[in-house]
C-alpha cells in the first residue's frame, strides 16, 4: 500500500468519525435512547429524530436517491439558528447542534485533505 493510499484511508476514517461519530456521540449523551414510561420502556423520538440527522453524510453515498441534499454541516446550522431562538425550551439541542455543525465542518475538511491521496481512477469513477 502506498503511502498516498495510506494517508488517504486515514483521512476518510477520521473524517467519518468526526462526520457522524461525534454528532451521535453526544445526541446519546444528551438524549436518552430508551425512556422508561411505567413498567415498559420504549424508543425517544427525539433521539431517533436526531440520530437520523446524524447520518446525513452518509447520503452523499446514495446519489441517485439524494443527489441535491444539502451538506450536512448546512442542515446541522440551520437547526443551531433555530434552536437559539427558542433557547430557554431546548438548551441541549444547541450543545448538539455546535457539535454537529463543528465536527461536520472539520470532517469535511479532512475529506477534502484527503481527497488529495485519493488514486485517479477512483477520482475519475467519483466525477461520474
Amino acid at each position: 500500500m502506498t503511502p498516498n493510499r495510506k494517508k488517504y484511508i486515514t483521512s476518510q476514517i477520521f473524517g467519518w468519525l468526526l462526520c457522524v461519530g461525534v454528532p451521535v456521540t453526544v445526541i446519546l449523551f444528551y438524549f436518552p435512547l430508551f425512556i422508561d414510561r411505567g413498567s415498559t420502556q420504549t424508543v425517544a423520538a427525539s433521539a431517533v429524530i436526531l440520530l437520523l440527522i446524524a447520518v446525513i453524510p452518509f447520503f452523499k453515498h446514495i446519489k441517485r436517491l439524494f443527489k441535491k441534499t444539502p451538506a450536512s454541516w448546512v442542515i446541522w446550522s440551520v437547526l443551531l439558528g433555530l434552536f437559539l431562538i427558542i433557547n430557554s425550551i431546548i438548551h441541549q439541542l444547541i450543545i448538539v447542534c455546535w457539535w454537529g455543525a463543528g465536527s461536520n465542518i472539520l470532517g469535511g475538511l479532512v475529506f477534502k485533505w484527503g481527497k488529495r491521496y485519493q488514486s485517479v481512477q477512483a477520482k475519475l469513477e467519483d466525477e461520474e
